[in-house]
């Protein structure tokens, strides 16, 4: 017969297990989300495949008379360029 405290260690090893996986996924998930656009601003962003080329890109924009693109295919292997909006006409 299992002693209580021996079964209680088990099911708390579990916890701090699930925990750690738990905390781990978000932690990688984190890793593929994208920069937030501010306002007045514009964010271009490449793609890149396993052997690092180019295989799309896109952009966001909150400025007046600039239109968004998207090309591609979009992965998690990437590089962005921010800027801010022109003030001139």
């Amino acid at each position: 017969m299992k002693n209580d405290k021996t079964h209680f260690a088990g099911r708390r090893q579990w916890l701090v297990l699930g925990v750690a996986l738990a905390l781990g996924m978000m932690v990688s998930a984190t890793g593929f989300a994208r920069p937030v656009l501010g306002s007045n601003s514009w964010i271009t962003y490449t793609y890149f495949n396993a052997q690092g080329q180019i295989v799309g890109g896109m952009s966001q924009t909150n400025c007046p008379g600039m239109q968004p693109f998207s090309w591609g295919l979009q992965t998690n292997r990437f590089t962005y360029v921010t800027g801010t909006c022109s003030t001139a006409p």
